[in-house]
């Protein structure tokens, strides 16, 4: 089950509080009985973009970034594996996933449905509250989108902001859902950023202009208008992937 969009690792005790970091930005993991706690930091990771499509995972590799002990990291493996965030080969190495154009496009098709009915719902449901949380997420990840913010925080923080949504609609086997499909696609989430800087423009242009609109759409309670620009957003980004990205043949 997804976690609120705004909790950002908030249940680390204080004893593991500051812990070292790894080259990748992983928090390395202090107490071995805390199996949760590795999984959580790996998926987040994983969330943000932190591998890199196609890569190869070791629980070597993972002892290293994380600590935490083999049969821990080989749990946290299989978990996200079992999610589909994680690809176990048949040679016994575990890779990121990499998407066909076809695989990406279906998800696709999915998201535009899932992510439109929470949108919807949300628009009629959500509180002051709930807006003041969402508005407050937007105004956060405006102020890093365009400046030289580690892009590891841009991603999460469109995560943060997209959630802060799909919460609002009160539906846990839906938010469920949705996430399960962000974590699927999040190997591509920081491509944008590692583009030239006019095509990032390009795609960070384009999401400020339609996040502006659904954020209208949310303050006037409209539900169709709030599932219309989701269904933007959505197509938006595909097509940019399709124009700047090159998807793999055949699939990992």
């Amino acid at each position: 089950m997804a976690k609120r969009a705004d909790e950002n690792n908030s249940d680390h005790p204080a004893s593991d509080a500051g812990g070292a970091l790894s080259t990748r930005g992983l928090r390395v993991i202090r107490r071995q009985t805390l199996k949760e706690r590795i999984y959580q930091e790996l998926r987040k990771a994983l969330q943000e973009g932190k591998f890199e499509p196609g890569e190869s995972i070791t629980v070597k590799l993972l002892e290293q970034e994380l600590g935490g002990g083999t049969m821990p990291i080989r749990e946290t493996i299989q978990r996200l594996a079992a999610e589909g965030a994680l690809i176990n080969l048949p040679t016994g190495r575990v890779k990121v996933p990499l998407f066909t154009a076809d695989e990406f496009d279906e998800i696709k098709e999915i998201r535009l449905r899932l992510e439109g009915l929470a949108a919807r719902n949300a628009a009629i449901r959500l509180s002051d509250e709930d807006f003041a949380r969402i508005e407050l997420s937007h105004q956060r990840l405006m102020s890093v989108a365009t400046g030289n913010t580690e892009w590891g925080e841009i991603v999460h923080l469109n995560y943060v902001f997209h959630f802060a949504i799909y919460e609002a609609a009160r539906s846990p086997h839906l938010l469920s859902m949705i996430d399960s499909l962000w974590l699927r696609v999040s190997p591509l989430l920081s491509i944008p950023f590692k583009k030239p800087a006019k095509v990032r423009a390009e795609w960070v242009l384009g999401h400020e202009h339609n996040q502006l609109r659904l954020l209208d759409a949310l303050k006037q309670r409209d539900g169709k208008a709030a599932e219309a620009v989701i269904r933007e957003i959505i197509l938006g980004s595909a097509a940019w992937y399709h124009r700047h990205h090159q998807f793999a043949a055949e699939p990992l």
